[in-house]
């Protein structure tokens, strides 16, 4: 390790110890000792590795005096001028968010000359700013798609649920069932995709001239299933079914270089909670 790895190792430890020091200046409002700050200082130094820790406790002796003189301007004013711009800064950052999304709300327009602005759609007392819509989607990603005598089935690598796939929708489906009742359903909007990859065929590798067909069967095959396996634990589920490759929409663009990794963007499904049933905040 050299010189300056050190001497960056000891100016992180030194910079948990002044912190520690601050707040617990904030807390007790009263001066940190010496003492104190040498706890840091060994606090900081136990969260590294034994070889970092010996580095730096030699360079931290070797300057010992440079060290306690940084420490000496560190009073109780400078102090309590960081902890007082520090005191309710989650509160000027509330404030400062609720302000814009009011804005946004009465159109989005702050006026500098009077009657600038639109008015608003809807009064103060009326707009609802208090429920946010936030669509919330969740996507399972698949590995290239494998043929079965030329054919892309349900029981296509693939295509079919993988263990990682199952494993995620028990995760979703497990928090969303207390949330899925008769008179407040749970609703999935389920939409299968595909990559522009030519299928080839085995073992010559040639392409196939039907890999466009073959993609759209893929792309509703992924959804198709996904779809089933949220109804048969009673969900109710949208499943989208493209009707053909060129009405197919792919979140991205894959195509610039064929065969690239980004192509597994594409190879995907989807799954958008268009409803989650009792546990919506409503309207």
């Amino acid at each position: 390790m050299g010189w300056l790895d050190r001497f960056v190792l000891y100016l992180i430890a030194l910079a948990l110890a002044v912190a520690v020091a601050l707040f617990a200046w904030r807390d007790s409002g009263e001066q940190v000792s010496a003492e104190s700050i040498r706890q840091a200082i060994e606090g900081a130094l136990a969260a590294l590795g034994e070889t970092v820790k010996s580095d730096v406790e030699a360079l931290i002796s070797a300057h010992d005096a440079e060290t306690k003189t940084a420490l000496s301007g560190v009073n109780a004013t400078v102090a309590k001028t960081i902890a007082d711009s520090l005191d309710g800064v989650e509160g000027r950052i509330a404030d400062a968010v609720v302000e814009k999304l009011v804005k946004g709300v009465y159109g989005g327009c702050t006026a500098t000359l009077p009657d600038e602005c639109p008015p608003p759609s809807c009064s103060p007392s009326d707009c609802p700013i208090h429920h946010l819509e936030v669509e919330s989607r969740h996507t399972l990603l698949y590995e290239n798609a494998r043929l079965i005598e030329e054919k892309v089935t349900i029981d296509s690598l693939g295509v079919k649920l993988a263990r990682r796939h199952i494993k995620r929708l028990e995760l979703l489906t497990n928090a969303l069932q207390p949330c899925h009742r008769a008179d407040a359903p749970v609703v999935f909007r389920v939409t299968g995709y595909s990559s522009t990859a030519e299928f080839r065929s085995e073992p010559s590798g040639e392409p196939l001239p039907h890999s466009d067909r073959l993609n759209l069967e893929t792309a509703n095959l992924r959804a198709r299933i996904v779809g089933e396996y949220l109804k048969s634990l009673g969900f109710t589920e949208k499943t989208k079914q493209w009707s053909s490759a060129d009405d197919m929409q792919r979140p991205y663009r894959d195509d610039a270089q064929p065969g690239m990794a980004q192509q597994a963007l594409n190879r995907t499904v989807f799954l958008d909670i268009e409803s989650a049933g009792a546990c919506d905040l409503g309207p």
